[in-house]
Parts: C-alpha cells; structure tokens; sequence
C-alpha cells in the first residue's frame, strides 16, 4: 500500500502537540494534583489515563479538590481541565 491508499485515522495527542506533552509515570495522584495546579494557574490540561485499574487511587483528586475548587473559591477560580480515561 501506498500512503495515499493508507486509512487514515485520527492523530493522537502525542502526534497533534509533541511540545506540550510529558510522558508522565503512572502516579494518577501526583498526575490529577499537576493537572490541578496547572488548570487555576490558567493553562488547559488534558491528563490522559491509560489504565483504568489506578483510576481509584485519583478519585480523592477528582471527586474532592478538582470538582469543588470553583466553588471552595466563590466561583474565583476556574478549573479548565480535559480528563481521558478507559471505560
């Protein structure tokens, strides 16, 4: 096959936007609390989990300081984050 003849398919975000990605090890607190800061410092983060099974160790993250920080802080700050995860 040629690459014209080639499927195509859609670019992954490592392809997409090798300057803004860091392939981080798997250590979903440490990811989410990085992801966490970078979103009040005003950045658009996008965390990626590859595996489901450490997704529990993250939901104190999720669940209790990324989705209340809006309103821990009166609506002061804004948590813009993108998260990507197996289901």
């Amino acid at each position: 096959m040629t690459d014209a003849e080639t499927p195509s398919r859609p670019l992954t975000i490592e392809e997409e936007l090798p300057q803004c990605t860091i392939n981080a090890p798997v250590s979903e607190i440490a990811l989410f609390g990085s992801a966490l800061g970078s979103a009040v410092m005003g950045m658009t983060f996008v965390v990626d989990v590859q595996y489901g099974d450490f997704l529990i160790r993250a939901m104190d993250k999720m669940i209790s300081q990324i989705s209340m920080m809006r309103y821990m802080s009166e609506d002061g700050v804004e948590v813009p984050l993108v998260m990507q995860m197996p289901v």
